[in-house]
């Protein structure tokens, strides 16, 4: 039971946690990279990649683009060479996308992603 909650499988197929990227950023940047990440391992792909367009589509009414630390943009772009390395090349864009605050193109990268998976 402990594992299932402090390290879940679903957030350890990367060399760093999902939440050391997360707790970098703002709240809904932080779950969009969540459900992301997440999305191909969960068993739950495309309730979770409507879950990560949902919080980007928010960050994007918001209208304010977060800075991202230096710390940030080393760990997305590690978390975006395991998921292409995985096959999933389109959330890697899509962090890629959220990373330069390109909200469209990152929602668009998810919707791909979710088409492929067959959905």
């Amino acid at each position: 039971m402990t594992e299932a909650v402090n390290h879940p499988a679903h957030y350890n197929q990367f060399r760093h946690e999902v939440i050391e990227l997360a707790e970098l950023l703002n709240f809904n940047n932080g779950n969009v990279v969540k459900y992301v990440c997440r999305a191909p391992y969960k068993g739950h792909a495309q309730e979770d990649l409507k879950k990560a367009i949902w919080y980007l589509r928010r960050e994007l009414d918001r209208g304010v683009d977060e800075i991202w630390t230096d710390a940030a943009n080393r760990l997305v772009l590690e978390f975006c060479r395991d998921l292409d390395r995985a096959g999933h090349p389109h959330l890697a864009n899509a962090l890629i996308a959220l990373q330069g605050h390109q909200y469209m193109k990152a929602v668009r990268e998810i919707m791909r992603e979710g088409k492929e998976d067959g959905e």
